[in-house]
């Protein structure tokens, strides 16, 4: 999915967000370096890259490590053609933001956690960029709802001096028109359930829209392709 953010009267960042089905860092190095030549890109929110810290399946009981600010440099990668990526927090698969590295200057924090962000000042004022990655729904409803308790306490922290971009995977779909947060380019025709009417208010509360559902049908609106051939749905925005 990918979008334009003004940013400038004249310029806009070119915005995408991404699951990458694990990822590892080598093959992300080389995945930067060829979308260089292919296509101008600012920042890209990713979701399931392979962890820097811990590669291959946990215990279900392990949590998602905090961080703290001495071990900050462990989810901070800069690859070979000079971009900086910031890895969430979360073991084995994580989210991360990536900053193209003619944005660097402009960077003014970034911040670890299992929805990383990164803070740009720009000249039409400061953004932060989040990546994040809610539960399928074979997850139990209780994990789905301290998820997006989570990602709401990281954006209304930088929602006090940031304009909010998020970049995720939200393994949900949305009914045309079921809230102001959300247009009418959906690909649900099912009524909204708890998933869908809790991530609405997140949305609602801080300001935030699905924007994607908002663009024009000719447009490849329909983000998610399954591995098994099934239906084609959209629940990245």
């Amino acid at each position: 999915e990918r979008h334009g953010v003004q940013t400038e009267p004249d310029a806009r960042l070119n915005v995408v967000t991404f699951n990458a089905c694990g990822c590892c860092r080598q093959d992300l190095d080389c995945m930067l370096s060829n979308l260089d030549s292919d296509c101008h890109w600012d920042i890209i929110m990713f979701q399931e890259l392979s962890s820097p810290i811990c590669v291959g399946p946990l215990a279900p009981g392990m949590a998602d490590p905090e961080c703290a600010p001495s071990d900050k440099h462990r989810f901070l990668f800069t690859t070979s053609t000079g971009h900086l990526v910031v890895y969430g927090s979360s073991p084995w698969r994580c989210c991360a933001v990536a900053i193209h590295s003619s944005h660097l200057p402009c960077l003014a924090s970034t911040h670890v956690s299992p929805h990383p962000s990164a803070v740009l000042r720009t000249p039409a004022g400061t953004f932060s960029f989040t990546a994040a990655h809610l539960p399928a729904a074979h997850y139990p409803t209780e994990v789905f709802l301290e998820a997006c308790s989570s990602l709401h306490e990281v954006l209304i922290r930088h929602k006090v001096r940031c304009r909010l971009v998020v970049g995720m995977d939200a393994n949900v779909q949305f009914t045309p028109n079921s809230s102001e947060a959300v247009g009418g380019v959906t690909s649900c025709t099912s009524t909204p359930g708890l998933r869908e009417r809790t991530l609405s208010s997140l949305a609602l509360s801080l300001g935030l829209r699905f924007q994607n559902t908002f663009t024009s049908p000719d447009s490849d609106y329909l983000t998610h392709k399954p591995w098994n051939g099934s239906r084609r749905s959209q629940i990245d925005y």
